[in-house]
């Protein structure tokens, strides 16, 4: 074996060994690199979405625990329980039935599951609206105000007109 025969030899080695590390060199950032990349995006993707579905269920949570309060007082609510008369007995209760005339109200998208009361109460003073609107809300019925349309001084300074509708839910 000739001395340079070696050397060639060593050096042709040397270029294929340069060659292979240059060729991983390139397969990495594209191959495994690029894959290890996109995994770890698809993990952040899968993250936020776990993230989002947690916060829906813990709304969904929320909700469902409300609607068993509801349905545990309209439970314990009397089966005959009739909002007319219900905001009428209120109404003698805080001394406001001779200034507040009480209708049924009814809109084309109301259902008679959805009862809903109209009373205009004039000259009340800020109190007597007041403990009359904690009396609703107090006695567990379920009864809230659905729309408060008008709360200004009367003309003649006799107090306030309150233009309200009250609703609640039948099972």
């Amino acid at each position: 074996m000739n001395p340079n025969q070696g050397s060639r030899a060593g050096l042709y080695f040397a270029i294929l060994v340069l060659l292979l590390v240059f060729m991983f060199a390139l397969y990495i950032p594209s191959g495994p690199r690029k894959n290890f990349m996109r995994s770890a995006d698809t993990v952040k993707d899968l993250h936020n979405e776990l993230i989002l579905a947690e916060g829906g269920l813990q709304n969904e949570q929320i909700r469902l625990k409300e609607q068993e309060q509801l349905m545990q007082i309209l439970d314990k609510r009397d089966k005959s329980f009739d909002l007319f008369s219900f905001v009428t007995n209120l109404l003698k209760e805080t001394n406001l039935a001779s200034r507040a005339p009480l209708e049924n109200y009814r809109t084309s998208r109301t259902s008679a599951k959805q009862p809903m009361v109209q009373l205009q109460i004039n000259g009340v003073n800020l109190q007597e609206l007041i403990d009359f609107l904690h009396k609703v809300y107090a006695s567990g019925n379920a009864v809230v105000v659905y729309d408060m349309e008008r709360l200004q001084a009367e003309k003649n300074n006799n107090g306030l007109e309150c233009h309200m509708k009250l609703m609640t839910v039948k099972l």
